[in-house]
């Protein structure tokens, strides 16, 4: 009855302090302690009936397992004292837990164990050796490492640091499941004396270390006032640790996986590569660790039963990895497939593959490809060349750049479509036959050195940076038919004179001569492909990059398409994307400039000009990319807008773009994905609405914060010919204009390069 009516007025306490102001219930006891609960966090109050065999109480905290588990320490009398310390697999208490005394040999040397060690293979206590089952009776056990680990789970239970507990710091495991607890004490650890009591508690498993032999796993707590935890880890087997028994009972549990760790989470291959992907299965005593491997699109990378990837072609796929034991635990990892590429550090920042079209190593030769056929074929002459109406070069149909027509009839191109690109088509956007200009660039001396010789058996040129040592092989593939022989490689360009456009010019190695050289449209060579290293869209006849100095990403998130921050004529940013530190005017490079005549608030001219020395674009991205001017941001917007107006303001997007245009783009738009996630301005050109630059309005920085990310910003411009000093470009949602000289040059904004 006493029960009942306790029960009855706390619910009635609870109930009225719904109305009330008070939001704490306190529970005193006879003894002086009080323990407070916060009354909107009560879903109910109840009496859990503790339950007891051999006189020893225990709780369900209706675990999957069936596990039962002790209120209190083996030599403790209530859950909050410390009770008695053991040596693992030991079942007395001594005075010192030392190495020298350990019951099994010295453990601190492993080879030496005289019992559960790699010769006995036992990694569990014998029940004679449980201090559980010796002091407690054979209905009682030292925890196993999975019985913790269970109870450790938080699918199951929550962990509680208390502070008094009868007096006691200590954890409250609460089961999610039926609402049970038990308490865990921080007893410390023995050894000559009593160490870390009210810090740490080592609490023993009867499992030993699977990787040191020396160890045994503990259930181990600790607390203070930076940090608390409870987790499962080892402990030297002599040291006198605590042990919280468990009811022993037969079970069927199968112990299922709680988590799959990869060797990798990340892939990038090149197509034909094969990576052996690892999985470590957790926990080490799941019953059941059998896996099964899958790929979202075997047409980018397959996966085998044992987790061998395999690269197919280029794209982006995902790997998982699926526990079968009906746990639903998996892994993932992302697969990039792309062809390798090589960074000679050349002026252009043209980056060369490492193997022709058709070729997965640098000494095969690949496929042969007539100039402007995007597959190879068997006969390679006039009669099957795809631009060609006759058996003769006289009826030409693309690629004509003769000022009088070829036969009446002329196009003016002189450089491959990407549509006709063998190494666009084959290789994927991004990719490139290389131009002459490209050619010229890899021959020259300055830049590299040129050698024929043979590797792994293979003659061809060897081409070796002169800036930093990496180097590209091409094998003398020659012309179809004749394989072996000489180098020959393709360019993009058409000879552009009106009487020789049947002709396209080739990279040559002829008599040991390496130059440029043309030849027949229709005959068969290899193609070594490039890649531009930054990304930009002709617009209104200039190059402007796709990304800001320093981002990795064109959207998706400030963090990585903001990119690094500058001070006028700085070319290193003081700061990282995110967290700002260190920029300011005691810091500005140029703030010496103030003393010339001109003070921090006024319009006047600083006497500084941009130059490849103190050009960020320059100095970050090499000699080709620099900084644009005030008149080049004029002409792109014109070239979007169709207005000569400086002052343009932006058009909110509200569906796909159609025409050209300047266009406000909020962060959660979806009708352009590839710019989803920051807010920007997308400028679209007039005459070609598939040439898009984007840039993202990711603020500036004063002294050390960031401000007005999402709303506005300005990036670094060269001044007009006539003017010195900091210009910028102000982009917001109102308008869009090249502004005028900015009178704070050691505010930090971005830098978008530009390239002639």
């Amino acid at each position: 009855m006493k029960a009942k009516s306790i029960l009855a007025t706390l619910l009635l306490l609870v109930a009225g302090l719904q109305t009330a102001q008070a939001q704490r219930v306190v529970l005193k006891f006879q003894n002086g302690n009080a323990v407070q609960y916060n009354v909107t966090e009560l879903r109910d109050i109840q009496f859990v009936e503790i339950t007891a065999i051999d006189g020893h109480e225990y709780i369900d905290l209706g675990l999957p397992s069936g596990t039962l588990w002790a209120t209190t320490n083996i030599g403790a009398e209530n859950p909050e004292d410390y009770g008695y310390y053991y040596s693992w697999g030991e079942t007395q208490t001594k005075d010192d837990y030392t190495a020298n005394n350990y019951v099994y040999g010295n453990p601190i040397f492993g080879s030496g164990l005289t019992k559960y060690n790699a010769d006995d293979g036992l990694m569990e206590l014998l029940p004679e050796d449980d201090a559980a089952t010796a002091n407690w009776g054979s209905n009682w056990q030292m925890p196993s490492a999975a019985q913790c680990d269970e109870l450790l789970c938080e699918d199951y239970t929550t962990v509680t640091p208390i502070t008094n507990q009868e007096g006691k710091k200590g954890y409250l495991i609460t089961s999610k499941i039926n609402g049970n607890s038990i308490f865990l004490p921080l007893p410390g650890y023995m050894l000559d004396e009593l160490y870390d009591a009210e810090t740490s508690g080592c609490y023993y498993s009867r499992t030993q270390h699977s990787r040191y032999a020396s160890d045994a796993c503990v259930l181990y707590a600790y607390y203070s006032s930076k940090k608390n935890y409870v987790k499962l880890s080892s402990l030297n087997r002599n040291i006198g640790g605590s042990v919280r028994p468990v009811r022993y009972q037969e079970t069927s549990y199968q112990w299922p996986v709680r988590s799959i760790e990869l060797s990798e989470t990340e892939l990038s291959l090149a197509p034909s590569v094969t990576k052996q992907l690892s999985a470590n299965v957790l926990p080490e005593y799941a019953v059941n660790k059998a896996l099964a491997w899958e790929s979202n699109d075997e047409t980018v990378a397959t996966v085998d039963e044992t987790g061998i990837v395999t690269a197919v072609k280029p794209g982006t796929c995902t790997i998982t990895c699926r526990a079968t034991d009906g746990s639903g635990v998996s892994a993932e990892c992302q697969v990039t497939v792309a062809f390798e590429y090589v960074d000679l550090g050349l002026p252009s920042g043209t980056l060369w593959a490492k193997c022709n079209v058709g070729a997965n190593t640098q000494t095969e030769y690949g496929d042969y490809f007539a100039w402007g056929e995007t597959k190879p074929k068997d006969v390679y002459d006039w009669t099957t060349y795809q631009y060609c109406n006759n058996s003769s070069d006289s009826q030409l149909t693309k690629y004509t750049s003769n000022e009088l027509g070829y036969n009446g009839w002329g196009d003016d191109l002189e450089e491959l479509l990407p549509e006709d690109d063998a190494a666009t088509y084959n290789w994927g956007e991004g990719w490139r036959t290389p131009s002459r200009e490209q050619f010229e660039e890899l021959l020259n001396s300055e830049y590299t050195t040129c050698s024929l010789t043979t590797r792994n058996g293979v003659y061809g040129l060897l081409v070796r940076s002169n800036v930093n040592s990496n180097y590209i092989f091409l094998p003398a593939a020659g012309y179809y038919g004749y394989a072996g022989e000489t180098v020959q490689y393709w360019s993009r360009n058409v000879l552009a004179d009106v009487q020789y456009c049947n002709m396209a010019w080739f990279l040559g190695v002829i008599q040991d001569q390496i130059h440029m050289e043309y030849s027949y449209r229709c005959m068969g060579r290899s193609i070594r492909p490039v890649k531009e290293k930054y990304e930009y869209v002709e617009i209104g006849g200039l190059k402007w990059a796709t990304m800001n100095v320093g981002a990795t990403t064109v959207a998706g998130s400030y963090k990585t398409c903001s990119g690094d921050y500058f001070a006028w004529g700085e070319t290193e940013p003081r700061y990282e994307t995110i967290t700002r530190t260190g920029a300011n005017e005691a810091t500005f490079t140029w703030k010496d400039g103030y003393a010339q005549g001109y003070s921090e608030d006024s319009y006047s001219n600083p006497p500084i000009t941009l130059d490849a020395y103190n050009d960020a674009a320059t100095a970050n991205w090499g000699s080709s990319w620099r900084t644009p001017t005030h008149d080049e941001f004029f002409a792109l917007f014109e070239a979007c807008s169709g207005s000569n107006s400086d002052q343009q303001i932006p058009v909110k997007l509200t569906e796909p773009v159609t025409s050209g245009g300047i266009y406000w783009l909020e962060a959660t738009q979806t009708f352009e994905p590839k710019y989803t996630g920051v807010v920007g301005v997308l400028f679209v050109s007039a005459s070609d609405i598939t040439k898009r630059v984007f840039f993202p309005v990711c603020g500036t920085i004063n002294n050390t914060a960031l401000y007005d990310g999402g709303k506005f910003c300005r990036y670094w411009s060269l001044p007009p010919d006539d003017r010195d000093g900091p210009y910028n470009c102000y982009l917001n949602s109102a308008y869009v204009y090249p502004s005028s000289w900015l009178f704070r040059p050691y505010y930090g904004h971005p830098v978008r390069p530009v390239s002639e």
